[in-house]
């Protein structure tokens, strides 16, 4: 069968836009930037994600890379104490968790 015009079009769109998913990604967070709708700083960190390293999970659901991940992100003003937030709420639902 040959694509009509507009098939075509539509396949092509498709496989593009569908073909790398990351790089549109990337791209819409770029408008978003120039909009002032997403903070620079936290763009970065989320294309770097920086850890800091040699910290050990105080909690069962993250592990040590994570956990690396969390407490530079703590670091950062608008996230100050969240790495201390996840420890309280962790020791608060293991009292309450059904054994």
């Amino acid at each position: 069968m040959i694509p009509t015009p507009l098939n075509a079009y539509e396949w092509c769109h498709a496989a593009h836009k569908f073909g790398n998913p990351a790089k549109h990604r990337l791209i819409d967070s770029q408008v978003l930037l120039k909009e002032n709708k997403i903070d620079r700083s936290e763009f970065d960190f989320l294309l770097r994600f920086p850890i800091v390293l040699n910290v050990v999970s105080p909690v069962d659901f993250l592990n040590n890379v994570s956990w690396g991940g969390i407490k530079a992100l703590a670091n950062m003003d608008q996230f100050r104490n969240f790495d201390k937030d996840i420890e309280v709420s962790a020791l608060i639902l293991s009292i309450f968790k059904i054994q």
